[in-house]
């Protein structure tokens, strides 16, 4: 392939079509529909890191520095090390399927709502490592967990690692996924290492693989440091321009895919139209670390300069025309 990269016809909408963050039309939220958290509205620090909307309907806030927040009916309770949290950084959270809340950081933490206990967990319970990137569930109800020693597995409360003797490109593990095929997808320093049965392989060698996400038709999709968001269709990576820390994080609720980057805002890829919202749209910045569901029909996003809300996600009037390629 040359430089334009074609994407999966699913994303594209009609024919084959790649998409460009310069092109991309404003994403512009109506009256009210972009709420912003910051540090006076009771963020503990203004670097959001990560973000979650629980099954109680609570909005959750990792920060770096500060601890972790929770928006619950309107008022601020913030947790720290004090509190019990590993670490007073959080740079991603998960609700498991008891309601338990995970966050990562130096250090693993579960915080259990019902009992509001803490529990660290280390190396010692199993733990590959002591910096923990990314927590994700997979379909037979596991968690995995990417530290700065491999990656962990949780089931039935028992641990096993894949550390860095194992075959990884990379002993640091940014982040993991399982496909809709049942493939182990490690995202490490280095490149990718996939797992499919008993069979082990290393792609993208070299490549600084930073997220990895499912989107809205199983197509694995990686997001890279400075190699742009790659797709994985048909055994080929597919990619966009090299825009920097162009990560895929969730799928919305119009089965629209959202991606952070680390200056140029949020962008939501539906049908083969893409929108950006950016500071001028109303976020707090540009610099965008993560991008979750609020489970009402709205997104969530993490920057550097405090939190923000969507309330409802734009519901596309219908097909739309391919977008313009990045460049």
């Amino acid at each position: 392939m040359s430089g334009r990269v074609v994407l999966p016809t699913t994303f594209a909408g009609q024919g084959d079509a790649a998409l460009v963050p310069g092109d991309a039309e404003p994403l512009v939220p109506s009256d009210g529909a972009l709420r912003i958290h910051t540090v006076a509205d009771g963020l503990p620090a203004a670097d959001v890191r990560c973000a979650l909307a629980d099954r109680r309907g609570d909005h959750w806030f990792g920060t770096r520095g500060g601890g972790v927040a929770r928006l619950s009916q309107g008022a601020w309770t913030v947790f720290t090390s004090a509190d019990g949290l590993a670490s007073d950084g959080a740079g991603a959270v998960h609700e498991d399927a008891g309601g338990r809340l995970w966050f990562a950081g130096k250090g693993l933490s579960r915080f259990d709502p019902e009992r509001r206990t803490w529990r660290t967990v280390t190396t010692a319970d199993g733990l590959a490592g002591t910096v923990v990137f990314a927590i994700r569930a997979a379909p037979d109800a596991s968690l995995w967990f990417g530290t700065n020693r491999g990656a962990s597995r949780l089931h039935d409360g028992r641990w096993t690692s894949i550390s860095a003797e194992a075959p990884l490109p990379h002993f640091v593990v940014h982040d993991v996924l399982v496909d809709a095929r049942g493939d182990l997808w490690l995202a490490t320093r280095a490149g990718l290492a996939r797992r499919a049965g008993d069979d082990w392989q290393v792609l993208r060698a070299g490549t600084n693989v930073r997220r990895a996400c499912v989107g809205p038709d199983g197509t694995p999709w990686f997001g890279t440091a400075s190699e742009g968001a790659l797709a994985y269709v048909d055994g080929v990576f597919e990619s966009t321009a090299p825009v920097p820390m162009l990560l895929p994080e969730v799928v919305d609720d119009h089965r629209a895919l959202w991606f952070s980057s680390a200056g140029a805002g949020a962008f939501r890829l539906h049908q083969g139209r893409l929108q950006r919202l950016g500071r001028e749209q109303g976020l707090p910045s540009d610099v965008v670390h993560g991008i979750a569901s609020d489970g009402a029909g709205g997104v969530l996003f993490a920057t550097d300069a405090g939190a923000a809300q969507l309330l409802q996600t734009p519901r596309p009037a219908g097909p739309t025309a391919p977008s313009a390629p990045w460049r």
